[in-house]
């Protein structure tokens, strides 16, 4: 409301400014008119002094009477040029002070927003090997510990965790890959293997994962048919953890994307395997793969 009005406000300001502004140049016009017709007038004068002779009396009335008129358009002219630059002042006080207002709310909206963010709850996800990750004719198997928790201020409903294995180099960009299966992770769950989060609160959810031995082969391009697959493992562990929460209408969640690698930091190798959990290790993939809502 008090947007409008000071809009209002301003409208009415300009408006006086183009009455004023007219009535200036109207005033300009008719200053203009006197000073031709005077100059007619003494013309006329001047024409008939040389017949007649005006006395000394005359003459100093009327230069007393021309002096007293300038004067006076002059201080007609000062004022309305001052009640125009003081109209146009308060024109520019009042659009200021407008603005100012609009950062005000502006602020006050972001403080809000941001004290609804504070009160929400945040869920991190923290992944562990389980198992030995094994390569047979079906493919890769390896089991993960996710554990889940709530460092934020308010519980975390129907949290449901989605992690998948994808094929992937580390210079992969995961993120369509992530987008896929956080978007099949977004429908209510409820039930079996949906959680309530406490703040501060953690729980821990096995899961066993697989992955093709034509998935691997795919990544790696169309072989020629005598040249034996390659021995490193392309490996990824990408996923969502979804979430809900009392004052939000919408689903959350948080993503993660993770390389699975030996421990000196080469992808797995077919021969070495099985690798035990303490062979391998989990990375952060450097591409794609990381966010929160």
């Amino acid at each position: 409301m008090g947007f409008i009005r000071l809009r209002a406000e301003i409208r009415a300001l300009r408006d006086e400014l183009d009455k004023l502004h007219k009535a200036i140049e109207e005033h300009a016009e008719a200053i203009h008119a006197a000073e031709e017709r005077k100059r007619h007038e003494r013309t006329t004068r001047n024409t008939v002094n040389a017949v007649v002779a005006f006395d000394d009396k005359t003459i100093r009335d009327t230069q007393t009477e021309n002096h007293r008129q300038y004067r006076t358009q002059n201080s007609i002219r000062r004022a309305a040029w001052c009640a125009f630059f003081a109209a146009t002042i308060y024109a520019f006080i009042a659009a200021y002070q407008a603005n100012e207002m609009r950062k005000t709310a502006l602020a006050s909206q972001g403080q809000l927003a941001l004290m609804r963010d504070a009160d929400r709850p945040w869920v991190t996800m923290d992944v562990s090997i389980s198992s030995p990750l094994t390569y047979d004719s079906s493919g890769v198997r390896v089991n993960f510990n996710f554990t889940p928790s709530n460092i934020g201020h308010s519980p975390a409903q129907n949290i449901w965790i989605d992690p998948r294995l994808t094929p992937a180099f580390m210079g992969d960009d995961l993120t369509e890959v992530q987008k896929g299966i956080c978007e099949k992770a977004q429908p209510p769950h409820k039930g079996l293997l949906s959680y309530l989060l406490f703040p501060g609160q953690h729980y821990t959810q096995p899961i066993g994962l697989g992955m093709s031995v034509a998935d691997i082969n795919s990544h790696w391009g169309k072989l020629p048919p005598s040249i034996e697959q390659p021995d490193p493992i392309p490996i990824a562990l990408v996923g969502c953890v979804d979430y809900t929460y009392e004052s939000s209408p919408r689903h959350h969640q948080t993503g993660f994307a993770l390389d699975v690698l030996m421990r000196d930091g080469r992808l797995p190798l077919k021969s070495k395997t099985p690798l035990a959990p303490q062979d391998l290790i989990l990375r952060e993939h450097s591409f794609g793969g990381h966010f929160a809502n």
